[in-house]
């Protein structure tokens, strides 16, 4: 049944809209979201046919919000940059690998929310991130390097010293949950 949702989505489309372009482009969209650019994946194809543009963006973000989501079939999600990883190997045969650098540079590698640690030692969420050095965004810090939490003060993970050696990087990415950081806490 979880495979037909692809083909049934494309169905209920054209009923509720009517048929237009916009109607059209939505239910192929819907209807080829879970095929690879190899056309493996599902719904399984009679004949070969090309991926619209749409529905390899939505490939992606499907994909990636699938990783990094509890689902009933996966308790446990993928930290944001472990997901990109995934992704990244795919772009070889599944996905679109220039469609794929797109929604890295505007996701970031450290998406808005994510909680990292920091070879400082340091917690942070990540709050804005930097189009020059997408690895390097801009952090809010939550926890000191003995563990205690502070307010919170930003630290740019582009500063660098005298001698252009970096601050602070980031070492990993956190679980919130696991730490009972609460992100709305902080960012909102």
């Amino acid at each position: 049944m979880v495979r037909r949702h692809s083909y049934l989505g494309a169905l209920f489309l054209l009923k509720i809209k009517g048929i237009d372009e916009v109607s059209m482009q939505s239910a192929i969209a819907a209807f080829q979201h879970h095929l690879n650019c190899d056309l493996s994946g599902y719904p399984r194809l009679r004949h070969p046919m090309e991926l619209s543009f749409y529905s390899r963006i939505i490939s992606i973000a499907d994909q990636y919000d699938a990783m990094t989501s509890s689902r009933v079939y996966n308790t446990k999600a993928l930290a944001p940059d472990m997901a990109l990883g995934v992704l990244t190997d795919k772009s070889v045969s599944e996905i679109d690998p220039v469609l794929l650098k797109l929604f890295i540079n505007m996701v970031g590698r450290y998406p808005i929310g994510a909680l990292v640690s920091l070879d400082t030692g340091e917690m942070g969420l990540v709050f804005e991130g930097s189009r020059s050095a997408p690895d390097r965004p801009k952090v809010m810090i939550v926890m000191d390097n003995a563990g205690n939490q502070v307010p919170g003060h930003v630290a740019d993970l582009t500063e660098t010293d005298p001698s252009g050696t970096y601050l602070r990087s980031v070492a990993q990415t956190l679980d919130p949950g696991e730490y009972k950081v609460s992100l709305a806490e902080y960012l909102l």
